[in-house]
């Protein structure tokens, strides 16, 4: 499925085909774009990223978004923050 949704920016996003641009994290009261950006969110979740080498106390594989190490098993997505994941080299 293609994405409704696409970055502009650090901060902001904007709906694809549209010239409107509006925060990555607006006010709960304006109801409109605090939706769309949930939407956007979910989007970049549902894109797959590789996952992240980490050294030090433990060692192993980390999520690319949230940081926490994977235990042992590979899913296709984080358990804690639900980003999916690309397992290939």
């Amino acid at each position: 499925m293609e994405r409704l949704t696409e970055p502009y920016g650090a901060n902001y996003f904007r709906v694809c085909g549209n010239k409107t641009v509006y925060n990555r994290k607006p006010q709960k009261s304006s109801r409109v774009a605090f939706a769309l950006a949930k939407l956007f969110q979910i989007e970049e979740l549902d894109e797959p990223k590789k996952v992240v080498m980490v050294d030090g106390f433990y060692g192993g594989l980390a999520c690319p978004s949230c940081g926490e190490i994977f235990k042992s098993e590979r899913s296709p997505h984080c358990p804690y923050c639900g980003q999916a994941i690309d397992w290939k080299n």
